[in-house]
């Protein structure tokens, strides 16, 4: 990963994946990892890049009006540290019964649907 000398939140990931040049073997499963992020468009835009190696990004941006990718739509949540809380509180419920991408992708759902219904607070 080449970021210029900028630093960027994907580096601790590679490393930890064992991609980065140099890195020990990896650490991290990214099929077995959830990234959470309040600004998926800005500064944690490099956590979303790993999608498609398998970590799910949770968005919980307090709010839905930044355009987002289409693929990140399902996972946004909202609360902030609430929504992540609730994010995390179904997953560890969830267990490992299905695969991360899908066991998110359906717990994302029944927190925006549960939010939409009660307050964060």
């Amino acid at each position: 990963v080449d970021m210029g000398g900028a630093a960027s939140k994907a580096l601790p990931v590679e490393w930890l994946a064992g991609t980065f040049p140099g890195a020990p073997a990896a650490e991290l499963h990214l099929d077995r990892a959830v990234a959470f992020g309040d600004n998926p468009c800005g500064n944690d835009e490099p956590l979303t890049t790993f999608v498609d190696r398998g970590m799910c990004f949770v968005s919980v941006a307090a709010s839905a009006e930044e355009v987002l990718p289409t693929a990140l739509q399902p996972f946004h949540v909202g609360g902030l540290e609430a929504g992540t809380a609730r994010v995390l509180q179904r997953l560890v419920e969830a267990g490992r019964k299905a695969s991360m991408s899908d066991a998110v992708r359906a717990i994302c759902e029944a927190v925006r649907v549960d939010s939409s219904n009660h307050s964060f607070l």
